[in-house]
């Protein structure tokens, strides 16, 4: 990786580790709370506090670094607008992605201290997620090859999400002052928010095809989110380019 995205990295993943440290121990409290009958009215302010720390790892990455406070770090790195773009998108979807990690890590270890199999509850949470290892044909490699397309699945609908994010932020942030009306963000917000929800697309469109190939379905997946995620990337690059041209 080049030494200079490599840093722009690190400096995104520090500037939301409170953050990250704040929503995954949120995490870990839900858990308890849902373990411990009594304290699990705990549960929900639990979640709520960990998303909206989360929330605050992407203000921070998306506005406050970009446009706000502290952008003028932003236009001071000597680093071109792809890779900046590049390492916020990274950098915020590790702030999704691992409190949501640490949730399943320590459910999975209560549960195996409580009294369930390992393997029976991994197959437990497998089936949460919605994985339908029975829908996949018996061979072991099937199954190794639609568990990793999955993990890849996920990884790429999060990224492609948050890119989805920031783009519609970007949109609404070099639009001039003066037309960044409360009815513009009301659009923007509602554009990024339909967008978010195209990512389904595929899913719909090969239940409507009545597609039942578990496999195949992850891979059209897998393909129509890294679509999302370039279009929308190169998007958000072209404006900031733009955006600081003019500045």
């Amino acid at each position: 990786m080049d030494n200079r995205l490599d840093a722009v990295i690190k400096a995104d993943l520090k500037m939301i580790e409170a953050e990250l440290a704040l929503s995954s121990t949120m995490m870990i409290l839900m858990v308890l709370a849902v373990m411990t009958l009594f304290m699990s009215i705990l549960a929900i302010p639990a979640l709520l506090a960990a998303i909206f720390f989360i929330y605050k790892g992407y203000w921070k990455l998306f506005y406050d670094s970009v446009f706000g406070a502290s952008c003028g770090l932003y236009q001071a790195l000597p680093i071109p607008h792809s890779q900046r773009v590049l390492s916020k998108i990274f950098a915020a979807s590790v702030c999704g992605l691992v409190p949501v990690l640490v949730l399943l890590i320590v459910f999975a270890f209560f549960n195996v201290g409580m009294g369930y199999g390992l393997m029976g509850n991994i197959f437990d949470l497998i089936g949460d997620i919605g994985l339908q290892l029975g829908s996949v044909s018996g061979s072991p490699m099937n199954t190794a090859l639609y568990l990793s397309s999955s993990v890849l699945n996920l990884l790429a609908s999060d990224m492609a999400s948050v890119s989805v994010i920031f783009l519609a932020i970007t949109l609404y942030m070099v639009q001039p002052q003066e037309k960044r009306t409360s009815v513009r963000k009301i659009l923007t917000i509602a554009v990024g928010w339909l967008a978010v929800k195209a990512l389904d697309f595929p899913d719909w469109m090969l239940k409507q095809l009545k597609v039942e190939s578990p496999l195949l379905e992850s891979g059209v997946d897998i393909l129509f989110q890294i679509v999302v995620l370039l279009v929308t990337f190169r998007m958000t690059v072209r404006m900031m380019e733009k955006h600081y041209q003019k500045g």
